[in-house]
C-alpha cells in the first residue's frame, strides 16, 4: 500500500516483503521490481479502512463487555468470569468469525498483561505455524520466548529508548525484564518502570474502554500537484474545515480555536515558505459555516504570492462537549444554524459525504492528492459497490 500522493510503501505482504520492498521505500525506486514480479500496489482509501475497522470492533464488542479500540486496527480485549476456559480456542473462534463476517484476517495474542499480549500478537503474526493465534500462559517458557526477542520489539520501547538500553548491554526483553528497577526508572521513568512491570506478568497498564478527551482534531492533506492558485488553496482550506467540522459534531464537540497551516515543499530546491495562524472563535461553535469563514480569513491573512504550496492544513483546539459548554452571558447557539447542520449531516450520512457542501469547496477539486490506484469503496460508496454477474 502507498501513502498520501502514492510518495511511498507503508504496508507490505509477506510475499513483497520477501522480495526485497522495503517499508517506506519510495515507490518509483521500486518500481521496476513490482512491474517485474506482478505485484499488486494499492493507494490509500481511509474511508474505506475506517468502514471495515469499525466492522471489526463491532464484532468484538459484541462478543466481549470489555474492548479498548486502540487504533484503527488494533484492540485490547479483557476477558473476565465469562470467558470460556480455553482462550486459544476461543480466540480461534473469533478470528473464523471476523475472517467469515469481513474477509479479514487477524492474529491474536493473549497473555496476563498488555505488554506481553503485544508480543503474544506479534508472535502470533510472525509466525506461520501458529496461525494467527498465541497464548503466554504459565505453561509457557516465558523467559526463553523472551530472550529471543530484541528489546526494539515492545510495546513503548521507542529508537531512541532502544538505543539508550542497547548501549547499557540490555539487548533482548528478557534482560529488559531482570533490569534493575531504579536504573529503569533513572533512565526511562514511570513508563519505562510500568512496561518492565508488565513483562513480569503483573498488569499495570489498565483498559482503556472510554478513550480519553479529546484535546485537537486536525485535517491536514498534501497536494497532488504543487499549488500556486490562491483559488486552490482556498478551496482546500474550505474542504478541510468542512471536515473538522464533520468530525466536531460526530463527537459532539465544540471548538473554541481555529488553526490554519501552509507551506511548501522542505526537500526541492524551490522558495521556502512556512506559516500559521490561529483565530479565536465568538464563543466554542462546531458549525461548518463558522469554522470555514474563520479558515478563509486566516488564509487571507497567511497567503504569500510566489510560492508552490505543497501542503495544508486545518487545526481546532479548545474542544468542549457540546452539552455542557461554558457560553458567554446572555449568548445561545442559533436554533436554526443547529437544524440546519443536522439535516446536512443526515443528507450526507445517506446519500454521501459530498452531496452537500459549501460552494467554497470546489468542484473539481484539481488541488486533492494523487490516489492513481485507491481501492473501489465497496463497502462506502454505492457506485462502487461490487457487482455480482
Amino acid at each position: 500500500m502507498l501513502s498520501n500522493n502514492d510518495g511511498c510503501i507503508v504496508a507490505r505482504s509477506n510475499e513483497a516483503k520477501a522480495l526485497g520492498i522495503g517499508m517506506a521505500e519510495p515507490f518509483f525506486k521500486v518500481k521496476e521490481i513490482i512491474e517485474s514480479n506482478n505485484v499488486q500496489v494499492f493507494s490509500s482509501n481511509y474511508t474505506l479502512y475506517g468502514d471495515f475497522s469499525q466492522r471489526v470492533m463491532s464484532i468484538l464488542q459484541e462478543l466481549e463487555e470489555h474492548v479498548e479500540c486502540y487504533s484503527i486496527d488494533e484492540a485490547f480485549i479483557e476477558f473476565r468470569e465469562s470467558t470460556p476456559d480455553d482462550l486459544e480456542g476461543y480466540a480461534r473462534r473469533i478470528r473464523a468469525m471476523i475472517k467469515q463476517y469481513t474477509g479479514i484476517p487477524v492474529s491474536i495474542g493473549i497473555a496476563e498483561t498488555k505488554t506481553l499480549a503485544k508480543i503474544a500478537n506479534r508472535i502470533a503474526k510472525k509466525k506461520a505455524e501458529h496461525n494467527g493465534v498465541f497464548v503466554i500462559n504459565a505453561e509457557t517458557d516465558t523467559d526463553a520466548l523472551l530472550e529471543k526477542i530484541e528489546v526494539e520489539d515492545v510495546w513503548g520501547i521507542g529508537n531512541k529508548s532502544a538505543l539508550k538500553l542497547q548501549y547499557n548491554g540490555i539487548t533482548n526483553v528478557l534482560q529488559l525484564k531482570n533490569a534493575d528497577d531504579l536504573w529503569i526508572r533513572k533512565w526511562f521513568g514511570i513508563q519505562g518502570i510500568r512496561t518492565v512491570t508488565e513483562l513480569r506478568g503483573v498488569s499495570c497498564i489498565a483498559l482503556e474502554e472510554a478513550p480519553p478527551p479529546r484535546q485537537s482534531i486536525m485535517y491536514s492533506r498534501s497536494f497532488g500537484e504543487r499549488v500556486t492558485s490562491y483559488q486552490y488553496l482556498e478551496e482546500a482550506v474550505s474542504t478541510f474545515a468542512t471536515k473538522v467540522a464533520e468530525k466536531l459534531r460526530k463527537y459532539g464537540l465544540l471548538a473554541a480555536c481555529v488553526h490554519v497551516n501552509l507551506g511548501t515543499n522542505r526537500f526541492n530546491k524551490l522558495p521556502k515558505y512556512y506559516a500559521a495562524h490561529a483565530m479565536e472563535l465568538p464563543q466554542p461553535d462546531n458549525a461548518t459555516p463558522v469554522l470555514v469563514s474563520s479558515a478563509l480569513e486566516i488564509l487571507r491573512y497567511i497567503f504569500r504570492e510566489g510560492y508552490e504550496y505543497q501542503k495544508a492544513g486545518v487545526l481546532v483546539t479548545g474542544l468542549s462537549d457540546a452539552e455542557t459548554a461554558q457560553l458567554k452571558l446572555f449568548e445561545q447557539r442559533d436554533e436554526k444554524t443547529l437544524k440546519l447542520m443536522d439535516a446536512l449531516d443526515r443528507i450526507n450520512r445517506r446519500w454521501g459525504r459530498t452531496v452537500l457542501e459549501p460552494a467554497s469547496n470546489g468542484i473539481t477539486k484539481a488541488w486533492t492528492m494523487r490516489r492513481d490506484r485507491k481501492t473501489p469503496g465497496y463497502t462506502t460508496c454505492w457506485h462502487e459497490i461490487p457487482v455480482v454477474k
